[in-house]
């Protein structure tokens, strides 16, 4: 048995030595254009090619929504590997075995990335890769997209379509259409007031799908369908669902000069009559062509490189090595800094985690996410489950887990737990926000209005600030929603206290 444990034991060492043998004698290449930073080990003109169509997606967006496009967009990063050799270093083990992949669209503690299998057939990821990246286009804080029209936006522009001097934008998905044909569609009164809390955007069955395909007919339909509706009718109803919760009848009827049925029954034909029709640009039309010039990595950079993906997909001990050795030997890279740092949250070492991500900061890190989890890592140090309560913070601690958060808004984050946080900071603070801090947290309820922990905080703040009639309407608006317990009790207290303030006052 010893044995046989030592020869299993030899031969995973060997393994081990034979995949970092492999891995330091590879090129990989890094470039930067635009917002992208660009990983590669695949050839140059390939991963050319990748960028332009990233490039080019937006372009065409851009066309078509230029207001929805945040133009501060984070970073992207952008793996370009050469095959599956390369993938099978850092991808998710199923059933004992590297999963392989073609091409993926994910998020990890640094922020969104792409993986394009240059040997492998992307084209049978590139929906999936560029619906998720159509959704990180149309991120940003100044505009609140509701999910009808976001996924519609990210379902018609996902099947681009690119040629020598082309792009086609607009193609059917075959599969949409197919649903669309035999079932039936969700009542447009139902469909617009969908949220991102609701079954049939976060359910995996049915609900979902249809939610999905319809989203993307009626989006099709307004940009590209051979109708009577003028372009300025198209623009004012889209302005309406970015500026309310949810379009009324009586609004939607006013706009189009039609009611939800009639709506309804233009789709039904729209489908079935297949009178769609398509955008085709000329790519020497567009602004931008791709340079860009690339650098050999080092071999430290490689360990980062699979560092951070082994991090994202596997175990953190698997990519351990890799991101010591780069913290070790890059000088002063903000990166490797962060790295480590994010290493350490995903095993829950949070003194260490934040003395990293401050080194990062320290570094000059222009990404927002060291400066976010950060602070993160300081409540969960000083706060294990962050159960904080009245007067945790101290006046110093405040401004300090504030200024941090904001400056990760600053640099583009924008997602639902920066606004957590920050609410989450000042419900512990000794001190009271500012009207600049409240409007931040006001920026978050209106980029997210069905997210209970924001509304509570919110809340809680405009009744410690006396604006007791808007802390009456957010906590009327949140209990007639379908919360949690958690979150229902949390708003029947702060409910009881502000009746109980309003009686003796």
């Amino acid at each position: 048995m010893f044995r046989s444990l030592c020869l299993k034991s030899i031969l995973l060492l060997l393994v081990v030595a034979a995949t970092r043998s492999a891995e330091s004698k590879e090129q990989w290449l890094i470039g930067e254009f635009e917002n992208f930073q660009i990983y590669s080990n695949a050839r140059k003109t390939y991963t050319k090619r990748i960028v332009q169509e990233l490039r080019d997606v937006r372009e065409a967006l851009v066309d078509v929504f230029p207001e929805y496009v945040d133009r501060s967009q984070q970073n992207l990063r952008v793996y370009v590997c050469r095959n599956q050799i390369t993938v099978s270093r850092f991808s998710e083990i199923y059933n004992g075995r590297p999963k392989t992949i073609n091409g993926l669209f994910s998020r990890d503690y640094e922020g969104p990335f792409i993986v394009v299998n240059a040997g492998g057939d992307f084209d049978s990821t590139r929906q999936v890769v560029y619906h998720e990246y159509v959704h990180f286009l149309t991120h940003n804080r100044k505009r609140r997209i509701p999910p009808w029209l976001n996924e519609g936006i990210a379902e018609t522009f996902s099947t681009i379509e690119f040629k020598k001097d082309r792009v086609r934008v607009g193609e059917v998905d075959p599969k949409n259409l197919a649903l669309l044909e035999r079932e039936r569609l969700i009542p447009l009164d139902r469909f617009f007031k969908i949220s991102r809390s609701s079954p049939e955007y976060n359910s995996n069955q049915h609900g979902r799908t249809i939610f999905y395909a319809q989203s993307w007919a009626l989006v099709h339909y307004l940009i590209y369908g051979k109708s009577d509706i003028p372009t300025e009718t198209r623009n004012e109803l889209l302005e309406a669902a970015v500026k309310k919760p949810w379009i009324t009848e009586q609004e939607f009827t006013r706009i189009m000069g039609f009611d939800f049925k009639q709506m309804e029954r233009r789709l039904r034909r729209y489908v079935s009559g297949g009178r769609n029709s398509i955008q085709i640009y000329d790519r020497r039309n567009f602004d931008t062509k791709v340079e860009i010039e690339f650098r050999k990595a080092s071999e430290a950079e490689i360990s980062l490189i699979y560092g951070a993906l082994l991090l994202a997909a596997r175990d953190p001990n698997d990519a351990h090595s890799y991101l010591i050795n780069a913290y070790k030997k890059i000088e002063n890279s903000p990166e490797a800094a962060a790295f480590r740092g994010y290493l350490n949250i995903k095993r829950r070492q949070w003194d260490f985690a934040a003395k990293y991500l401050e080194e990062a900061v320290d570094r000059g890190s222009t990404s927002p996410s060291p400066y976010f989890y950060y602070t993160l890592s300081r409540i969960q140090s000083s706060y294990p489950g962050q159960k904080i309560r009245r007067y945790s913070f101290n006046q110093g601690e405040t401004k300090k887990l504030v200024g941090s958060l904001l400056k990760a808004r600053e640099l583009g984050e924008s997602r639902e737990e920066l606004y957590q946080r920050l609410g989450e900071v000042w419900l512990g603070s000794t001190i009271k926000p500012d009207e600049e801090d409240l409007a931040t947290l006001i920026e978050g309820h209106r980029l997210y209005p069905e997210d209970a922990q924001i509304g509570f905080y919110l809340a809680f703040l405009y009744f410690e600030n006396r604006d007791y009639e808007e802390a009456a309407r957010l906590i009327e608006f949140f209990l007639a929603q379908n919360l949690d317990r958690v979150a229902a009790d949390n708003f029947k207290g702060l409910q009881r206290g502000l009746k109980e303030e309003l009686a003796e006052n």
